[in-house]
């Protein structure tokens, strides 16, 4: 896999929140399943415990979790 930009949590967590419409081609933007805050226990529970074989999350603290870059493993 290629990318021009490393894979944060944020541009992950939107990721998330885009569902497929059924009626057409497009898609929607579920933005009430945004999480009010992303923190460890966000990137614990929603990314790590569902992705656990595919990814790894660096660095364990800066000061913004968003920030946290997102490695594949596999």
């Amino acid at each position: 896999m290629f990318a021009s930009r490393p894979l944060t949590i944020s541009k992950i967590t939107g990721a998330f929140i885009v569902e497929p419409n059924k009626d057409d081609d497009g898609t929607t933007l579920r933005l009430d399943e945004l999480p009010g805050i992303i923190d460890d226990e966000y990137i614990n529970s929603e990314i790590i415990d569902v992705c656990s074989a595919l990814v790894k999350v660096r660095p364990k603290k800066p000061k913004d979790a968003r920030s946290r870059i997102i490695h594949l493993i596999h």
